[in-house]
Parts: C-alpha cells; structure tokens; sequence
C-alpha cells in the first residue's frame, strides 16, 4: 500500500459492521459525508474490481476505491440501503411482467462485463446478490466469485457457485462462460413468479419455455449470450428490439430506446393521447405573453425563452416517466418511500420553471 493509498483510506471513517456475520463495515467518508460499504477479498480479484471501477455500470454499485495490501484488495464501494431480492420474495411472489423487468435489467448489467477482454463472468447471481434499489431497478452486489473467462481452458480451477442457483458446469464439467449466469437469471426467474427452483417445478407457459432453454443441462442448447436472452424476453413483454453485431460484440440497439415517453410502448391510444399532451404542452408555452410594460423582449428573444420554458418542461416530463432511466441518477425521485418521491416531483417542477428563468435572465443580459 502506498503513501497516497494509506491517506486515501484515511479519507473514510468505520461505523460498524454491515451484517453481524459478514466481515463487510458501513464507512463515511470525511470529506463528503458519503456512506459506503468496504470490504476485503482476495487479490486475484483485482482485474475484476479494477474493471467495475473504471466501467461504471448503473447496475452494479459504484466502486470507489480499490487500494492492494498484500495478499488482500480493500474495496469500498457504494451503500444500497433496501432489501435484497431473497428478502423481498420471502414477502410475496412477482408477477411475471415483474419478474421479467428484473430479468431484463439482469442482462444489461451483465452485458458490459461479458463483453470485456476478458470476458468476466459472475457465477453467483441469486436472489441474495440482487439489491432492489428503488422502483423496479436492480442492482447486482457480490463478484466474490467472479473469474474471468480463459481460452482453452475445459474447467474453472475451483468449484464454486450456490446450490440451486449454479449451473452444471460450476461443479467441474467444463469451464464456466456467459452461459453460466444465464443459467442463473433462468432460475430466478423461476423462483421470481412461482417460488420454487427448476428442479422442483417450470412456470408454465412461454415464460417456462424462456426459462427451460435458459437452464438446459448442456450450454449449447441455451442462449448462447445475453443479448439474445433479453431480446427473447423483450418479445415476451411485446417490445421489438433489434440485437445487432458490432465488432464482433453483439450490442442493443432498440428501436424505441429514445422515443419519447408514451412512444415507447407501440400502442396506438398511448400514442394518440401522447400526441395531444405534446401538442397542449407547446401551445401553452408559445402562447406566453413574457413581455411586459418594464420588460420588452424583442420577437425573436420571446420566442427564445419559450422554447427554454418549453424544453423545461420536457425534462419533468422526462422525470416523471422515468425516461432512459434518468431517475437513476436522482435518489430522492427514486426513493423507496412513495412521501419521498412525490415531494421530490412536487419541488421538481419549481426547480424546473425557476432553472428556465435564470437560463432566460442570462441570455438577456449577454444579448442586450
């Protein structure tokens, strides 16, 4: 550990033990007052968690540090408050659309690891390991058992995985790869809507079809890859996509990732209705009178600050559905507690009209 290391972990302040049985502390960090979580595990681990850190993924917690002492690699990374997945679905079963959301979210957290060179692979993604943090968004918490996939190697080093959850292979077969933790997300979602493992009974219809092939004992008869299972349960969910190949990498491109909200679902009623919301929400704005007998604005620079007023509006718009998940990056809008969120959208919208006036107030002072 070097000079810089040692002050950098001086940074954080220790305030207990995260679980009682797990050697994982709750910190703070001095300097901003952020809670994070640090933890210790081995070295060979550092490619990995070197990679989580320098590849942020807003389904994996932020890392913040990785800082080697000898054998060991301390990792302090961002707090999830909430329940984990296996705690929630002690309470109640999900529905299939819900399980399936989470299953989607699954395979975008994974893509950008099974898309690193070298691939890295998870190997314990179960319901303990998944955090709910907020509506519908999902976090994956543990890599303690991660490992990076090795050309020509025919099995992993070490057994490793949780009974249930691991695929064939993880008990010495054949080596672990991406189809691994499809295994995995095909058993969750078993477990997600009927609350029993694969091995005790399938949900039935199409999403028990999605989950057979996702779990089938040789890896060759599974989705060979994230992206064609999310693509899968994408056509389940009745959204199209479009899985395409880029530098030899398959990427998402789906057709209505920008659409505006009220777009995205394809459906005529939300579209139409969508539409006339639009077009009230600009009328509105462009009927502005913002000149007054202290305040003249010339034609072109009214029409300036309405379209400001205007654009305001379609980022709480944004807020409001959620658009390309830009809720993520707002904790109090993506709370847990419903007086959290609807405070947060209550104070948005002040926030929103009060921002446009000062953009406005500047514009005016630079251009007269």
């Amino acid at each position: 550990m070097t000079l810089a290391e040692e002050y950098r972990l001086s940074e954080y302040e220790e305030l207990g033990l995260l679980r009682d049985t797990e050697d994982i502390y709750i910190m703070r960090n001095t300097i901003d007052g952020t809670i994070c979580v640090k933890k210790q595990v081995p070295i060979a681990l550092k490619n990995i968690y070197y990679f989580l850190k320098f590849q942020q993924n807003s389904y994996i917690p932020r890392i913040y540090e990785c800082i080697e002492k000898g054998e060991i690699l301390i990792v302090i990374e961002e707090y999830l408050p909430g329940k984990n997945l296996e705690e929630v679905l002690k309470e109640r079963c999900f529905t299939e659309h819900e399980a399936v959301v989470i299953a989607i979210q699954l395979c975008q957290a994974l893509e950008p690891l099974h898309s690193a060179n070298p691939p890295i692979i998870c190997r314990d993604l179960k319901a303990a390991n998944i955090m709910l943090a907020g509506k519908d968004r999902v976090k994956v918490v543990d890599f303690d058992i991660s490992r990076e996939y090795q050309e020509g190697m025919t099995h992993d080093t070490k057994m490793m995985g949780t009974e249930g959850y691991a695929a064939p292979e993880q008990f010495g077969f054949r080596q672990t790869d991406a189809r691994t933790d499809i295994y995995a997300i095909g058993v969750l979602l078993n477990y997600m809507v009927i609350h029993k493992f694969p091995l005790e009974e399938i949900a039935a219809g199409n999403l028990g079809m999605i989950i057979r092939r996702c779990i089938e004992m040789n890896p060759d008869d599974r989705f060979q890859n994230v992206w064609e299972l999310e693509k899968e349960l994408f056509k389940y969910q009745g959204v199209e996509s479009n899985v395409v190949s880029k530098s030899g990498l398959e990427k998402r491109e789906y057709k209505r990732s920008f659409l505006l909200p009220g777009f995205r679902s394809g459906k005529i009623w939300k579209k139409s209705v969508s539409v006339m919301g639009y077009v009230f929400l600009a009328a509105v704005c462009f009927k502005m009178e913002l000149s007054t007998e202290e305040r003249v604005l010339t034609q072109g620079m009214e029409r300036l600050e309405q379209i400001i007023i205007f654009l305001a509006m379609l980022v709480f718009i944004a807020l409001l559905f959620d658009y390309r998940e830009i809720r993520a990056f707002l904790p109090v809008l993506n709370s847990e507690k419903r007086w959290c969120r609807i405070m947060g959208f209550a104070l948005a919208g002040p926030i929103l009209f009060v921002a446009a006036a000062f953009v406005c107030a500047i514009l005016e002072m630079l251009l007269f």
